[in-house]
Formats: C-alpha cells, structure tokens, sequence
C-alpha cells in the first residue's frame, strides 16, 4: 500500500489545463479572505462550503470538490494546517471529491511515501462510501497520521 506523494498541500494535477489570469486573481482573493477571518473562516463557493474553526482544527466539508472549487478547498486546507495539534475533518456532507482534492485532504498529515518525520494526526470522521472505497484502492487509507473514523454507512 502506498500513501499520496505530498510535500505539503499538493498544487493541481498536472493534466488540468493552465491556470489563467481570472482563476489565480480567483485564487489570491480567497487566499486574502481566508487569512483575513483569524481563528474561525467560513468558505463558500456555490457547490463547496468549508468551514474552520479552533486549535485543534475542526473542518467541515461539505458539496462537491473539482476542478472549479480545488482553489478553495486548498486554500482553506492551507489555513487550518497552520494550526497546531491534530486536525478534525467532518465529510459527512461531501457528496463528491475529485482525486486532487482527496489527495489534498490527505495530504493535511504531511505524510510522503519518502519520508514519514512530521506526521501530524488527521482523523476523518463520517466519510462517504464512495471515498472511503477509493482511499482503500488507492492505498490511502494506511497513510501514517491518518485515521478514519465514524464511517457514513453501515459495512
């Protein structure tokens, strides 16, 4: 089994076009909102509602993470990884999450398959069926500082 490759917040895949001017103008602006709310932010973008409070952090996802909302969803994984402690992510209203934004989310243990010094704990609760099935494919699911728990559904 394999853990995602991180070094910190992974950037987009590299099969997505190129980032035009609008969506890094786009992605500075949230980056500015997000920092600008201190301890507890809230963002939303139509289908993505994220929302991040406390040290330890507690985050709520919820919607759909793709293409569109990756920006936000990295953005406020960023925000909240600067907190110190175990990070909390409550998943139990993602109805949908590309890879990318997976992987980012996993990625919050700042584990690497190369080097496992600084692993920080990520406990997931209320993972959806879909996601918790793709993590275990992928391997993910045994990432050093991860920890699924209180699954959505009945085995």
């Amino acid at each position: 089994m394999t853990s995602p490759v991180c070094t910190t917040i992974p950037p987009p895949a590299r099969d997505r076009p190129a980032a035009r001017a609008e969506d890094r103008d786009r992605a500075m602006a949230i980056s500015a909102f997000l920092s600008a709310m201190g301890d507890h932010f809230v963002y939303e973008d139509g289908p993505l509602r994220i929302s991040v409070a406390g040290s330890p952090a507690l985050i709520v996802i919820a919607g759909d993470v793709n293409e569109v909302t990756y920006p936000g969803l990295v953005g406020a994984l960023r925000r909240a990884a600067q907190t110190p402690g175990p990070i909390q992510v409550d998943l139990a209203e993602l109805e949908d999450c590309d890879l990318a934004g997976l992987r980012a989310i996993v990625c919050l243990t700042g584990a690497s398959s190369r080097d496992h010094s600084g692993v920080r704990s990520v406990v997931l609760h209320k993972v959806p069926r879909h996601l918790t099935a793709v993590m275990r494919i992928l391997g993910w699911d045994t990432t050093p500082g991860l920890t699924l728990h209180e699954p959505n559904w009945s085995m």
